[in-house]
């Protein structure tokens, strides 16, 4: 159960502000600040005809593979090389604990990498033809 109160109200307004201009949020805060409660929250929040969820714990065995199967296991394919929620349809996407998959022998974190691929360049890979 979560009580309302002027800071909970707040974050909901600023995840709806960046819902509604379709942008990612990040949320940063010590542990036990509430932040995840915050999100799921405001999942309830939602109307499920127009606005689709899903959630992603990570963890120190969390991979880009994994992260990437989790990711189009919650897509459609659209037409050709298009993936995207169902029609008529938002999909956020909650990521909680991005700092728990171990860092690699490069001194980089693999699912992380994966992210700033799909944020700056909106595509992702095949892994088995090796294409977009």
């Amino acid at each position: 159960m979560v009580v309302p109160t002027a800071e909970t109200t707040r974050q909901h307004y600023l995840i709806d502000v960046h819902r509604s201009i379709d942008k990612g949020l990040l949320y940063i805060g010590t542990a036990g600040t509430g932040k995840t409660t915050v999100v799921r929250n405001y999942f309830t929040t939602l109307d499920a005809e127009r606005c689709m969820n899903a959630t992603m714990n990570f963890n120190s065995y969390t991979d880009s593979k994994a992260l990437q199967t989790v990711l189009q296991g919650n897509v459609d394919k659209r037409s050709g090389k298009i993936l995207g929620p169902a029609a008529g349809r938002h999909l956020i996407f909650f990521m909680d604990d991005l700092n728990m998959p171990t860092v690699d022998g490069f001194g980089t974190q693999s699912p992380l990498c994966l992210i700033r691929q799909i944020i700056d360049y909106e595509i992702i890979f095949d892994r088995d033809h090796l294409e977009e």
